[in-house]
């Protein structure tokens, strides 16, 4: 229901929840027509309850059905913008739709806007130049890439098909354009959706093959290079500068088999599964993963990145076992992000050690430093850190905010989740320090 909800959302049509039904706020009757219509064409099952409600017999809704039928149906040529309950929608480019929504929702006037058809940046006018530089303010915080000329606020070609997810956020967690009263940052929005998406995605150990074909389609997306070893693993690379190689590693698999009629249930910050397993051991740390290879760059990190999604974790680090020799040769400290709970930073079970005292001070030392200061050094128990841990590689497994793993009673905390995500950044800044804690070790020797 909130995806669908998020979905309508995303082009422009605004919408509330009421139970079990969703209502259409503030549309004349040509709009709302113009709605139902839409929906028809994209075959979404519901039962209309009113002039402006319906509830869904299916939350299952094809996407490319539903942007197919808003394209059939809109012509895209009066794109000057009304007052919302006026705003004839098939008037305006999809994309944009959504954000001139929320626009003029927070007090920002637009009286005209186009996509560029794909063929040019976008254009949304205000009715006055200091409208535009507010707009641009407020959209810069959340990271949009745009620039103002005279009235107008232009937004880059490469930034188009971004819109609807803006639009999105703005509708859940902004009620005002002043960035400290921002219900939720966009990047943990965007964390979220990411992590939602993942954990649609069946895995258990030994028939990965769907969750792996989904993550070679993101790396080839972020422009890393990548393989599938014999066992199945998948061993990705990208370098960002000269600096210390760095490996990455959560696994694919799950114990059992995540079921696709399940919903995800959210309870604030809390999640869990309708039905079975959430499957968040270790869909969480794939996550953190492909979230922080959008948004690691040269300007943040100066190194090599490697990553190890393993296949046959649970039945036996089978995967990483098999993981060939030559892949993590030079690797100098391997994060992984596979523990339970909040605040661990594992460095040691009961029969080994993953790395030198002086990296696992290193990482408790940072943490404080840098606001994590309940994230602590303990003991755990068996996980791929094991294996780079005998290749001679530095190595922590790291807790990514899932509890009660492989029962029916898993749960994910996405704060937690999150906030590990956002300590793995830090580390990979200042992951230069590791190499003089390398050459100190050398010289006490």
């Amino acid at each position: 229901m909130n995806q669908f909800k998020m979905l309508l959302v995303s082009y422009g049509i605004p919408v509330k929840t009421k139970e079990d039904c969703f209502v259409l706020e503030g549309l004349n009757d040509a709009t709302i027509n113009y709605v139902f219509n839409v929906m028809d064409l994209a075959e979404i099952d519901y039962v209309r309850k009113s002039e402006v409600s319906f509830s869904l017999h299916s939350s299952e809704v094809d996407k490319e059905k539903w942007v197919g039928a808003l394209r059939s149906l809109n012509d895209s040529r009066t794109e000057m913008s009304f007052k919302i309950e006026e705003l004839p929608l098939w008037k305006l480019d999809i994309n944009i739709a959504g954000l001139i929504i929320q626009l003029n929702r927070l007090g920002l006037p637009t009286v005209f806007s186009c996509d560029g058809h794909g063929e040019r940046d976008g254009d949304i006018a205000f009715q006055s130049r200091e409208d535009a530089e507010k707009a641009l303010r407020f959209l810069r915080v959340l990271g949009a890439r745009m620039t103002v000329n005279r009235r107008s606020l232009i937004i880059p070609k490469s930034e188009i098909e971004s819109l609807p997810i803006l639009a999105a956020y703005l509708s859940a967690y902004v009620h005002s354009t002043d960035q400290r009263l921002f219900k939720k940052s966009f990047e943990q929005f965007l964390f979220e959706q990411q992590l939602e998406e993942i954990l649609q995605i069946p895995g258990e150990s030994g028939n990965e093959d769907r969750i792996r074909s989904y993550l070679i389609q993101e790396l080839k997306k972020l422009g890393c290079h990548y393989t599938v070893d014999e066992m199945g693993n998948i061993l990705a690379e990208k370098k960002f500068g000269s600096g210390p190689v760095i490996l990455l590693n959560a696994h694919m698999d799950t114990v059992y088999r995540i079921h696709e009629e399940r919903e995800i249930i959210k309870n604030g910050s809390e999640w869990r599964s309708s039905k079975g397993i959430l499957g968040a051991d270790d869909r969480s740390g794939i996550t953190a993963i492909i979230m922080l290879l959008k948004n690691i760059s040269r300007r943040t990190f100066s190194g090599t990145l490697k990553v190890i999604f393993t296949v046959e974790e649970e039945t036996g680090l089978n995967g990483a076992r098999a993981v060939p020799d030559h892949f993590l040769w030079n690797t100098e400290a391997a994060f992984v992000l596979d523990r339970r709970g909040s605040g661990d930073l594992v460095t040691h079970n009961t029969r080994q050690s993953f790395c030198k005292e002086t990296f696992a001070q290193w990482l408790e030392a940072v943490a404080n430093e840098e606001g994590f200061s309940h994230y602590k050094t303990v003991r755990g128990g068996s996980s791929d850190t094991a294996i780079w841990a005998k290749h001679g590689i530095d190595s922590v497994n790291i807790s990514i905010g899932y509890k009660h793993e492989h029962t029916e009673k898993e749960t994910l905390n996405v704060d937690d989740c999150f906030q590990t995500y956002e300590l793995l950044k830090v580390y990979l800044c200042r992951v230069g320090e590791i190499r003089r804690i390398g050459r100190a070790v050398r010289r006490v020797k």
